[in-house]
């Protein structure tokens, strides 16, 4: 979301999305609010520090930075509670997920931290246990509430190396895509046996269709696309296989710029079409969201995609604006 105020950017979630309000994220306020900075700030036993250079590096004791973006995160949830009271149904709550994070923070060598197997399973057990926690506070702020959890990846297969982002002059070896798969198992796990308020957790995996593949082997409830995997003709076998079997899709159907609900509700019902399920069927197994980020957007900009997606749920509730129909 762009902007600075938490309350503001909770205040027009709550009122425009009358199914799926998210707790935002406000990178505009800084490093110490971006979506690496959120999922340090979940980590529960594994102290950072962010370095002159930028990055984020593992330390022996938690740095004054950490404790920041900790406060913006408990701002963050506050600020949402104070907008959702009375309200019960699904928030979403998304966070980077073990990978993207173990990119994104360094160890003492220099190295990515996703670069040591050891290493990369320990965050992600780190990861799940703050995952635990805020699934947690969302719920006793919200308690009418349960919680989708989101974890925003990058696809193992397309980062076989990393030059470290800027900080690290040498291209180094990342964990395999199965070492990837287990750290995700590790917080599936931990969250669907410690946290009762849990509605499901989500996978966004580069948005495309492929990416359900992954997302339903390593046991996801729910899978993002957004419109452009939609349509990707090879992919869609596996995943009509994936929402016959129960995968919930969050299709990102939802144009930023010049928002338009119908177009969003016809390409959902046209895929449905196109894979051979039943319409309708799309009932409780489909959220639409917006195609991409909001936090680059005016603040002005903002209220209309997320109305767009109201209104287009409702579109596909009515039955879809299919090519057929």
């Amino acid at each position: 979301m762009p902007g600075t105020s938490a309350r503001e950017a909770s205040a027009v979630v709550a009122g425009e999305l009358g199914l799926l309000p998210y707790l935002p994220q406000l990178p505009a306020r800084g490093p110490l609010a971006s979506d690496t900075a959120r999922g340090a700030a979940v980590l529960v036993g594994q102290p950072l520090a962010l370095a002159t250079t930028g990055g984020w590096v593992t330390s022996m004791r938690d740095s004054r930075e950490l404790m920041r973006a900790r406060s913006y995160l408990a701002e963050d949830v506050e600020c949402l509670a104070e907008a959702l009271s009375g309200y019960s149904g699904i928030v979403k709550v998304a966070v980077a997920g073990p990978f993207d994070l173990a990119r994104q923070v360094r160890l003492r060598t220099a190295d990515p931290l996703a670069s040591d197997r050891s290493a990369y399973l320990d965050l992600s057990q780190s990861l799940a246990l703050g995952l635990v926690e805020l699934v947690g506070a969302v719920h006793r702020v919200v308690p009418d509430a349960t919680v989708l959890l989101q974890l925003d990846e990058v696809d193992p297969a397309a980062e076989p190396a990393s030059s470290g982002g800027g900080w690290l002059a040498r291209p180094t070896r990342l964990v395999s895509a199965d070492t990837v798969a287990d750290g995700w198992r590790v917080v599936l796990a931990a969250v669907r046996g410690q946290s009762p308020a849990l509605a499901g957790v989500a996978l966004r995996l580069g948005g495309s269709a492929a990416a359900v593949a992954a997302a339903r082997g390593a046991g996801f409830d729910a899978a993002w696309v957004d419109a452009s995997g939609l349509g990707e003709r090879s992919a869609e076998d596996a995943l009509g296989a994936a929402l016959e079997a129960g995968l919930v899709l969050l299709a990102g159907v939802v144009a930023v710029t010049d928002p338009d609900p119908e177009p969003a509700a016809r390409a959902v019902a046209d895929l449905w079409h196109r894979l051979g399920l039943t319409e309708g069927s799309w009932a409780g197994q489909v959220a639409l969201t917006p195609q991409g980020g909001l936090a680059d957007l005016p603040q002005t900009a903002v209220r209309p995609v997320l109305v767009a997606c109201r209104k287009g749920a409702a579109r596909l509730a009515e039955g879809g604006s299919s090519g057929g129909g």
